[in-house]
């Protein structure tokens, strides 16, 4: 599996988050780039090429839900893995009914976690990909 060729936007408004999260990730082999600011997050997707966003639910200037909403108008097919501290049945109903793909705890009861979440949308965008190929290349 290519884990650099899909690229995965981190934001979350805790410094710390970001750097261990990129670090991780980058060390193993994943293309990252991080914010801690939600409408930064809006211009770099607005950019292109970003398949994947992790984002936190509580941040300052936008949260997690508008981002998701703002996301999802901007490309439907990016994949939004929504992360919090504050979990609730409504929170996590209302993420995935506003197109988030899926849900992570935090804090993290290790990195091997979110791997496995980001391995199993990048395994998702491949089939995506296969079958667009598969389809108009001929």
């Amino acid at each position: 599996m290519e884990l650099n060729k899909f690229k995965i936007l981190i934001v979350d408004d805790e410094e710390t988050i970001l750097e261990l999260m990129h670090d991780y990730l980058s060390q193993e082999g994943y293309n990252v780039q991080t914010t801690s600011d939600p409408l930064e997050a809006i211009e770099i997707i607005t950019g292109g090429n970003i398949h994947i966003v992790l984002s936190d639910i509580k941040m300052p200037r936008m949260n997690g839900d508008e981002l998701l909403e703002k996301i999802k108008a901007i490309n439907g097919l990016v994949q939004v893995i929504i992360m919090t501290g504050f979990a609730s049945l409504d929170n996590t109903v209302r993420c995935l009914e506003s197109g988030a793909n899926d849900y992570l705890l935090k804090p993290f009861k290790d990195m091997k976690e979110v791997k496995d979440i980001i391995n199993l949308t990048i395994n998702k965008l491949s089939r995506w990909q296969q079958v667009v190929k598969d389809i108009y290349v001929k």
